[in-house]
């Protein structure tokens, strides 16, 4: 009976060891997983607005912000077997800054030929009535420059130029489809309604999904990034591991 004691005692501790250094990996390893669904949220929310603009130019846009980000992975030991526990989630804040807002929404009614003048308040224009190509390239420069008013550091209005397409001068980066069958190997889609929304493996567009989405981060006034790292014995067998960071 001593010897199957100290077996189990014996045991019990190389699972605690073992946990110990496994849990790390875990944490690891899910912490990077869940960093990369960073661009999933900021893809959908690109893509979903401008389904949303597609059929309401004068619509209001939404966006969010990450806030916090946290990973848990808790290994508990018990006389038979062990369990492991890992949770994931980001805290995410609505943005309501109306500046903000604004610039969002002129950057996406820009898409689908619509330009609203004196700084997003005045008259709006659609190609679809007025197809004077010296009133467009006008408009266009001076949305560019409204948009990166007020960035810090500054953003130059030339490197707008490309998110900001000329009516007409050619195919949208995106696409729009009516059953998940024409997302079919495309790069990325999502749903808004009844309506999918993809771009395809094209690279040129691909490269234009990441400059939209840098751009549209920079309006969100990134904020700095902090990470804070804890470990937490609760129990001689039982360990959590946890990771905490913002993000902008």
């Amino acid at each position: 009976m001593k010897y199957r004691n100290y077996s189990c005692a014996l045991l019990l501790a190389l699972l605690a060891c073992a946990a110990s250094g496994c849990s790390h990996q875990a944490l690891s390893r899910a912490t990077f997983e869940q960093n990369s669904t960073v661009n999933d949220i900021q893809y959908t929310e690109i893509l979903q607005n401008l389904a949303l603009f597609s059929k309401s130019p004068t619509a209001l846009p939404w966006a969010v912000g990450m806030v916090s980000g946290e990973v848990t992975v808790t290994d508990e030991l018990k006389t038979i077997g062990a369990s492991r526990r890992w949770e994931q989630f980001w805290g995410i804040q609505p943005i309501t800054d109306p500046r903000l807002l604004l610039k969002l929404q002129r950057l996406y009614q820009w898409q689908f030929g619509y330009y609203a003048d004196n700084g997003g308040y005045g008259q709006l224009h659609d190609y679809a009535t007025d197809k004077d190509p010296l009133h467009w390239q006008a408009y266009q420069h001076e949305l560019a420059n409204d948009l990166v008013s007020g960035l810090s550091p500054p953003f130059p209005a030339r490197n707008v130029l490309d998110l900001l397409p000329l009516p007409g001068s050619g195919k949208p980066w995106f696409t729009f489809g009516l059953n998940v069958e024409s997302t079919v190997n495309s790069f990325y889609s999502t749903q808004y309604g009844v309506v999918w929304i993809y771009v395809n493996n094209d690279l040129n567009n691909i490269e234009m999904l990441s400059k939209f989405s840098l751009f549209v981060l920079r309006l969100k006034a990134s904020t700095s990034q902090n990470v804070n790292y804890t470990i937490q014995n609760d129990a001689e067998l039982e360990k959590t591991e946890s990771q905490t960071f913002d993000q902008p």
